[in-house]
């Protein structure tokens, strides 16, 4: 159960008072050698291709988008096809579809993910703190509420595009539309397993998902008819509208709230 959650604006900077983070890599800047890929990145693995520790949870395309892109590619950094933003920190920062309207997995919920192995444990009984910054890309054509973090105790890495639908420990319930700043997701929860894989998403499905339009009446429609997977042609982008909710995504904390609630503490490294 959430104890709490804040949505504060960049000019409310995270105080985390020397906590260790059990997120490693939480700002995305430890990159390996291989350049950044132009591309959607939709196998399992492709994101720890470039970014150490974290990963794809499903098939679907999770981006990395940075400074280090070519400057004639859509995830270069600020100006990228989703819309203007810097990272929170750093050079390199996530993005993710929240919603997509059309689909493309049965039944039609295209949902991404990215999973990250915690450094330690958690410790049942304990009260940690979570917090990480979010953006929605101004091209979003849509905006949604349900961008939360999921805990779990084994891998939740599957080979399928079907969206996780598990209620997870920390949601925000109201819709995120912030397009020019960051906002800072800050939340608590009592550890009930010794949890060691961290997910953040959309863990509910369309119908449990509130979706606002942003926009008015798009000028281009999809064209063609609805299909299984979605419409069976492209949509027409050539007014720079993305028909998502579409989501920037950096500085992921994880770390042992300074609370009296706390009855034991972290295992000490060996």
């Amino acid at each position: 159960m959430v104890r709490r959650l804040f949505i504060l604006p960049l000019l409310f900077p995270a105080l985390v008072f020397g906590q260790i983070n059990l997120v490693p890599n939480g700002d995305f800047e430890q990159k390996t050698e291989k350049p950044f890929p132009c591309s959607w990145l939709i196998d399992n693995n492709d994101i720890n291709d470039y970014v150490y520790n974290w990963y794809t949870t499903i098939g679907t395309s999770t981006d990395v988008m940075s400074a280090y892109a070519d400057d004639d590619c859509w995830a270069k950094t600020p100006h990228t096809g989703e819309g203007t933003m810097e990272p929170h920190s750093g050079k390199v920062m996530i993005g993710l579809i929240n919603y997509s309207p059309d689909g493309g997995c049965r039944p039609n919920e295209w949902h991404e993910y990215l999973s990250v192995k915690l450094s330690q444990p958690l410790v049942v009984g304990n009260l940690y703190c979570i917090e990480f910054w979010v953006a929605l890309g101004a091209n979003s054509y849509y905006a949604t509420n349900n961008i939360g973090a999921l805990l779990t105790t084994n891998n939740p890495q599957r080979n399928s595009c079907a969206p996780i639908l598990t209620q997870p420990q920390v949601n925000v319930e109201r819709v995120i539309n912030n397009t020019k700043e960051w906002l800072r997701i800050d939340a608590s929860f009592l550890a009930d397993s010794a949890y060691e894989y961290l997910t953040i998403g959309n863990f509910f499905n369309h119908d449990e998902t509130l979706i606002e339009e942003r926009m008015g009446q798009p000028t281009k429609q999809p064209q063609g008819k609805p299909t299984d997977d979605g419409y069976d042609t492209d949509i027409d982008e050539t007014e720079g509208i993305s028909y998502l909710a579409y989501y920037f995504l950096d500085d992921v904390r994880l770390y042992l709230c300074p609370s009296v609630n706390n009855m034991s503490t972290l295992p000490k490294e060996n």
